[in-house]
């Protein structure tokens, strides 16, 4: 949302009546500090588990009928900037302490998040009237987009981390996080779009990931085999040496070890003879199940008679069938 365009025509009337603007110096006395005890808690806590300072500057609910006038079940995020180059506590101040139908959550620095409206209330920012940007968007302002710079970048990544603290225990992903242009069709938020909206995306991930760490799916020791063929490699880091590990080698758990939030295994030799530690990240290509053997000729046959014997004592109609396996039998036997 941009703010300048949006309160032109009412911020010198309020100027007048000496209500604080976006710009104005604003003490923090009255801020409300509340602990989060539950999932998706309208009022989040003072520091989030990814190191951001959360300040809450509540609108009054003697304002509830103009800010915020519905209750809210929120199923997104929507991004805005403010086109302001104030600081959070600033920009909701001076949003709750007007009479304008505009409100948002949140707004966001490059040192703190200020939420100014409860996540079980709407707001008013999406530009969509009463469409669901307005009443289930989760509305978040990130500051000092008017200027850009360092501080509107910091500002971005405390706005990411504190998107992906919202999407961790909502339980959402990256698909809840939407835009302002999403619904009114207004360039917002601007600078961030300017600088790349897929790029923003990519900050909110790897926050998220970081709130996500992958599970260690085996124990150290566990003997495990391979379902596929794999690419091993020597380290987990660039330009390692590869191996290839044929489809269903034994193998045993020797270590975990994280890089960019993404979960290695490294796998031994059980008897310690043909090979070191290799690594891969393809947890899901492992398993503990030992797998079968594949039968020799003879086992083969043995099978296929039994099948035929049976079938000839079965009511099916089972010609072709005998026939068939009994051709399978003589091609063996070759």
């Amino acid at each position: 949302m941009d703010l300048n365009d949006d309160y032109s025509d009412v911020l010198q009337q309020d100027a007048e009546k000496g209500v604080d603007q976006p710009g104005a110096d604003v003490q923090s006395e009255d801020y409300i500090t509340t602990s989060l005890t539950q999932k998706f808690d309208p009022i989040l806590k003072d520091t989030l588990d990814n190191v951001l300072k959360i300040t809450k500057k509540l609108v009054d609910q003697s304002k509830y009928n103009i800010k915020c006038p519905y209750v809210m079940d929120p199923t997104r995020i929507v991004v805005h900037n403010t086109a302001n180059d104030a600081p959070a506590i600033n920009e909701i101040n001076y949003m709750v302490s007007n009479n304008l139908e505009v409100s948002f959550h949140f707004a966001v620095d490059d040192t703190q998040a200020v939420q100014g409206i409860l996540l079980n209330r709407n707001a008013w920012h999406a530009g969509d009237g009463n469409g669901n940007g307005n009443r289930q968007g989760i509305g978040i302002e990130i500051c000092y987009s008017k200027s850009g710079g360092d501080k509107f970048l910091n500002s971005e990544k405390n706005a990411a981390k504190l998107i992906a603290y919202l999407l961790h225990e909502a339980e959402w992903d990256i698909k809840q996080i939407t835009k302002h242009q999403d619904y009114s069709g207004k360039y917002c938020p601007h600078r961030t779009l300017d600088l790349g909206w897929q790029r923003f995306l990519n900050l909110c991930e790897a926050e998220l990931a970081k709130l996500n760490p992958p599970k260690e799916k085996f124990a150290i020791g566990d003997i495990v085999y391979n379902t596929v063929d794999l690419i091993l490699e020597g380290t987990i880091y660039e330009n390692a040496t590869k191996a290839l590990l044929p489809k269903n080698t034994k193998c045993k758990v020797y270590k975990y070890a994280t890089k960019d939030s993404v979960l290695w295994i490294a796998l031994i030799d059980p008897d310690g003879a043909s090979w070191n530690a290799v690594w891969t990240k393809q947890l899901d290509k492992l398993t503990v199940d030992n797998p079968a053997p594949p039968l020799e000729k003879d086992e083969m046959i043995s099978s296929l008679e039994k099948r035929i014997a049976e079938l000839e004592s079965s009511v099916i109609d089972k010609d072709n069938l005998i026939a068939d396996l009994k051709k399978q039998i003589s091609d063996l036997k070759k």
